[in-house]
Order: structure tokens, then C-alpha cells, then sequence
């Protein structure tokens, strides 16, 4: 109960700062769980601005884009990103496409998907924009396929309710067990 109430604690005390100046301090493990752990029903602000960072990860930008359930709408009618407002989350979905397939980030350590299925689900979904009319989006196959050459060790992730919390089993090892 003690180390429940000392967690408890210890995210209240970090709610205490902003999203977006959380997130601004993170490194690309953390960021990579809070793409795992987002509720897209908010933060679009944040997850424009970490789209827009060279230092992300391949695996965590496409995971984003796959995550996003957005791939689908994309494609009716096809529609660019000049169409949509600056923090929309469509906007975001293509500009992380766009960044995938230019070669913006920088390095490949995280695997996008976890379970081989979702590369299946995933082709689907890029089958079927391009059926309607939409863009291919033509990642090529090993990125999709990229099994990771490490697992993140993050720091943080989303509680679901919005807010930053500590990723647990870091909060334990590193703080509370200090």
C-alpha cells in the first residue's frame, strides 16, 4: 500500500508540469511509449511537435501512423495535408507518413509493430487508400518488417486520462527504490 500511495504521489507531483514541457524533455524511449499509451483524443500539439523531430524513431512514427486509425479516412475523398488545420491529427498521420517514406528520422531501433498480424492488418489498410483513391503510402517492406534491435526503456507513458504518469517498473527501479 505504501508503494502504491508513494507512486500515487509522485505523478501528482509531476502532473504538475505542462504536456508539452514533459514531453520537450523526453528521450525516443519515452517517446515510443507514449505513442503506445496515447488516448488520440487529445495531444495533438505534442505529438505534432515530436512528428517534427528528427530524433524519433522510425518504429515509433509508423507505429503512431498505425495506431492512428486515421489511414482509412485519408483516403475519402484523398486528401492532402494543406486540407486540414496545423494540429489535426490527420495532418499529423501524413506528415509522419511523409517523414517515414523521405527518410527524415534518423534511426530504426524500435519495431513499429509488436505482433506480426499488424503488418498483415496494416497492408490491408494501405491496400485498401490506395483501392479508393488515396495515397499507397509506399514504406517499403523492411521498415514495416524491422523486428527492432532493441526494446525502449521509457521513463514515462499516458495514464489514459491524458495525463503523464512514470512508467512504473522505471519509477520503482529508479526512483522509489533509491
Amino acid at each position: 500500500m505504501e508503494q502504491q500511495k508513494a507512486y500515487a504521489i509522485a505523478n501528482e507531483l509531476l502532473q504538475k508540469k505542462s504536456t508539452a514541457e514533459l514531453v520537450k524533455t523526453m528521450n525516443k524511449d519515452d517517446w515510443h511509449n507514449l505513442i503506445l499509451t496515447l488516448n488520440y483524443d487529445s495531444g495533438e500539439r505534442e505529438i505534432a511537435w515530436l512528428i517534427s523531430q528528427r530524433e524519433l524513431d522510425v518504429g515509433t512514427a509508423l507505429r503512431f501512423a498505425f495506431e492512428s486509425d486515421l489511414l482509412d479516412d485519408l483516403s475519402s475523398p484523398p486528401m492532402s495535408k494543406d486540407k486540414f488545420p496545423d494540429d489535426s491529427y490527420y495532418k499529423i498521420v501524413l506528415q509522419a507518413v511523409e517523414n517515414i517514406i523521405g527518410g527524415y528520422y534518423a534511426k530504426h531501433e524500435f519495431a513499429a509493430f509488436d505482433d506480426p498480424e499488424d503488418i498483415l492488418i496494416f497492408e490491408k489498410i494501405r491496400a485498401r487508400v490506395a483501392k479508393a483513391g488515396g495515397p499507397r503510402f509506399s514504406i517499403p517492406q523492411e521498415v514495416l518488417a524491422h523486428s527492432g534491435t532493441r526494446q525502449p526503456q521509457p521513463r514515462y507513458s499516458f495514464d489514459g486520462n491524458h495525463h503523464i504518469i512514470y512508467d512504473f517498473n522505471y519509477w520503482k527501479s529508479h526512483i522509489y527504490g533509491k
